[in-house]
């Protein structure tokens, strides 16, 4: 019996240690009431003229600029360039993959972090661009009397092409690709009979068709409302977002893939929405005067709410990463995960972005630069 006590209890001392190495120490501020430390690491200048935009991504920055774009090393060493010529490149990001293309005119590139991929030329001006988890590239063109959505391969290969005239479908506001290319989904907006109409349209190319009307899976008109946000969440949910509300369209294998949608209505009209893994974090001005004038609703992927946030004035910056996002108001930075802070730390400087580089160390872009913290345990 002694030998089973003693068997008993060096488990339970083992468990102890493991979850001390490996839970309890690397996430002591889950246990301290969300209290840490940081220390600057690494602090670099940056020279606003040299580049137009500046995304980052894991341990990395990508800077575009009219002549090309080039990734470096937060500790600013340059690790590839390529080189291009556009008047007004713009430079998109999901997962590995990035895309820069020349609004207004013809060229699109296509990137995974590790270098330039493949190259696109059209004939007729790119007016949007799009690209997923996978690299496929979607481009709406324009032209006197109609506009045209091509998607591409994130080898450059053509995939899939579709025609929509102006004067009966209205301008294109906004696309999403779901990640597997298997699903599309457009929103055109149409003011030509004297009111505002938007026409949100379901693609899916799980089997390819010489005729591409056989694509359509569904299509919804709203009145009255222009849609500039479509998110997929795999295929899980569709979001559809308006001007004051929220459409979740529930997806399924079956041949009805899109079921009728949820309609949330937001307090005030939409200023921003963010998507974690499996959220969407909508910011809305209600314009009313008080302590929640601005807010922030967290819904999950299935239209359920799971957190809120009222403010009297609006935070200098909201983002997403992962299954994490950042709330940076004039005193703190907040770290949330789903409805749980995680933790808070009390900052007062201006700050343009603020990325999560490991569970240890934090970029802050700055105006005239950034600084890499690296975050200091308490014990």
């Amino acid at each position: 019996m002694k030998k089973v006590l003693t068997g008993i209890a060096a488990g339970a001392l083992l468990l102890l240690i493991t979850g001390y190495i490996f839970y309890f120490r690397p996430y002591y501020y889950l246990f301290n009431g969300g209290k840490i430390e940081f220390t600057p690491e690494i602090r670099k200048e940056l020279i606003r003229s040299q580049y137009l935009q500046m995304l980052t991504h894991e341990d990395a920055l990508y800077f575009c600029s009219r002549e090309g774009l080039e990734k470096r090393s937060i500790d600013g060493t340059s690790e590839w360039t390529k080189p291009y010529q556009m008047l007004s490149p713009t430079l998109k990001n999901a997962g590995d993959y990035f895309v820069v293309a020349d609004i207004l005119g013809h060229d699109a590139f296509i990137f995974h972090k590790s270098g330039f991929m493949a190259n696109v030329r059209e004939n007729l001006p790119i007016i949007s661009a799009w690209i997923n988890d996978e690299g496929q590239i979607a481009l709406i063109l324009e032209s006197d009397l109609e506009n045209r959505i091509k998607i591409y391969g994130k080898d450059g290969v053509p995939l899939i092409e579709r025609g929509s005239v102006l004067s009966q479908d209205g301008y294109p506001v906004a696309l999403a690709l779901s990640d597997d290319g298997i699903h599309m989904v457009t929103s055109y907006a149409d003011a030509f009979n004297g009111k505002l109409e938007t026409k949100v349209t379901m693609f899916g190319f799980a089997d390819y068709h010489e005729d591409l009307d056989e694509f359509i899976v569904r299509a919804d008109v709203y009145e009255n409302e222009l849609i500039p946000e479509l998110h997929y969440f795999g295929a899980k949910s569709l979001w559809v977002i308006g001007n004051r509300q929220a459409h979740i369209y529930p997806m399924a294998s079956s041949k009805e893939i899109y079921a009728q949608p949820k309609h949330i209505e937001m307090q005030g009209d939409i200023e921003q929405v963010y998507y974690t893994k499996n959220e969407v974090l909508v910011y809305s001005d209600t314009k009313e005067i008080g302590v929640s004038r601005y807010r922030l609703k967290v819904y999950h992927y299935d239209g359920e709410l799971t957190a809120e946030y009222h403010f009297a004035d609006s935070p200098q910056l909201i983002t997403v990463q992962g299954e994490n996002y950042f709330i940076i108001n004039q005193e703190k930075i907040f770290k949330y995960r789903g409805a749980k802070m995680i933790w808070e730390y009390p900052f007062y400087e201006r700050l343009e972005g603020f990325h999560e580089i490991s569970t240890d160390r934090y970029l802050l872009i700055k105006p005239m630069g950034y600084t890499v913290w690296k975050l200091k345990q308490m014990y």
